[in-house]
């Protein structure tokens, strides 16, 4: 019966990858996306500024539409089409915000998850992997760096502000600039974003992804590249004084770390820790001593309170999502939050008006209530279910570095989801991304190495 399974898992996956369509639609599709990131917040655009802005979701959608399905299926793609259909249903919510916002919300949500269903339809290898994860890598660690130089000369290479941040009002904004060390009140460095603090995010995925090609790169000149990539990276999060981002990334590097541990790689892990410990405490040093006080105030007061620290910050939100699971059981309806609401919302809808949403549990919670809580946390957990398989998996000696790495990456994500709505724009589609081209990649691996074992045969 064994035996049976295994060979019918393996015809699977010889038939699965027949007829695929070529890889390189990955890279390009995130080198759109970064263009599109650039534009928005570099050029002057208009009223073109909202169609660059869904840009990158139209083309996933469009992705999902065209290419052409085959067996081979995420193991998520499941319970995300029950998200799907969730947030479907809730465009009939009696308070949903119009039924252009509510349209446009619903085909968010459907663009963001799409990669689950159009990625495993191309043809994907290891060396599609890196390709992609070297493009994000590499436009991370530029804009990472890029927030460096904003913090320490305010004015330049500044990106335009968001119009849903600008729209919220001046307090707001105001509340969004750190005090340089001369006195000066600048925005919090945005790197390559049109977000403040979007140098902090870019910042913790330079210093993650260099980690990975660190471990799989061993050649000396490229592991100081990766080294001086992390640096970089934990700077600008300091710097821009995000302690969401530094947690995140010390969250990521544990999820990586236990992986290589329970493969037995306790040698890696240790030079890990250990490079990790080194480049934190240096990049404290440093950057207490550009930031001033401000930075190592922040730094203070969160490491002798973290809990205190989060409950006065983002963990209030938490704790008003949850007081408001009876007044939203079935959500709030569509259109009624965020960049959504600002571009598509009815403004002149008084009787549902915009709510504002810092987590991502808010998030789902007014766009679908508790059904959409649990059937998107159901289908994160059953993709990074796939991804740590892949990651422990004795069979893909050269794929597991990958899946141990975006393993890290995904529990950092889920972590974020406390601070930060991560699954209502470009963070969410590239988290369901990664997981989806790992996958592909997985299932490649297996049916050449089937259709190898038959001609050896």
């Amino acid at each position: 019966m064994m035996a049976a399974s295994v060979g019918n898992s393996r015809r699977f996956a010889g038939s699965a990858t027949m007829g695929l369509a070529p890889s390189r639609l990955v890279e390009t599709f995130l080198m759109f996306e970064f263009a599109a990131q650039l534009a928005l917040a570099f050029t002057s655009l208009g009223s073109a500024r909202m169609l660059v802005r869904i840009g990158v979701f139209a083309a996933s959608l469009l992705l999902m539409l065209v290419l052409r399905p085959t067996r081979r299926v995420h193991p998520a793609s499941s319970a995300a089409i029950w998200t799907i259909t969730i947030v479907t249903l809730s465009m009939f919510h009696p308070t949903t915000n119009g039924w252009v916002g509510g349209a446009a919300q619903a085909a968010l949500y459907v663009a963001i998850v799409a990669p689950l269903f159009w990625v495993p339809r191309l043809r994907v290898d290891i060396a599609t992997i890196r390709r992609a994860l070297l493009i994000v890598w590499i436009f991370q660690t530029i804009s990472a760096g890029a927030g460096i130089v904003q913090f320490y000369f305010p004015g330049n290479l500044q990106p335009n502000l968001s119009a849903a941040v600008a729209s919220v009002g001046d307090d707001y904004v105001k509340g969004l600039h750190l005090e340089t060390p001369d006195g000066r009140w600048i925005i919090r460095p945005m790197g390559l974003s049109d977000v403040p603090g979007g140098a902090a995010t870019a910042g913790l995925y330079a210093a993650l992804f260099a980690m990975g090609f660190f471990l799989v790169r061993p050649a000396f000149w490229i592991r100081m590249v990766c080294v001086a990539s992390m640096s970089i990276g934990i700077v600008s999060i300091l710097l821009s004084q995000v302690r969401s981002a530094l947690v995140v990334l010390i969250v990521s590097v544990v999820g990586f770390a236990a992986v290589m541990i329970w493969r037995g790689e306790n040698r890696q892990s240790v030079v890990f820790g250990a490079l990790l410990a080194a480049l934190l405490l240096s990049g404290i040093h440093f950057a207490s001593a550009a930031g001033g006080l401000g930075v190592a105030s922040r730094l203070t007061s969160f490491s002798e309170h973290p809990e205190s620290v989060y409950l006065q910050e983002r963990g209030r939100f938490l704790v008003e999502t949850v007081d408001e699971v009876p007044k939203y059981p079935l959500g709030a309806g569509l259109g009624r939050w965020g960049m959504i609401n600002h571009y598509f919302g009815d403004s002149s809808n008084s009787d549902d008006p915009p709510l504002w949403v810092e987590i991502q549990w808010t998030g789902w919670l007014l766009d679908g209530g508790v059904p959409l809580v649990i059937a998107y946390v159901i289908a994160i957990a059953i993709a990074v279910r796939a991804t740590l398989k892949i990651a422990l998996s004795r069979d893909r000696n050269m794929l597991w570095p990958w899946a141990a790495m975006l393993f890290g990456y995904d529990v950092g994500v889920i972590a974020n989801t406390f601070a930060y709505p991560v699954f209502i724009g470009q963070s969410g589609l590239e988290f369901w991304l990664f997981n989806a081209l790992l996958y592909a990649a997985a299932t490649d691996t297996d049916a050449r190495a089937f259709r190898n074992q038959r001609r050896g045969m």
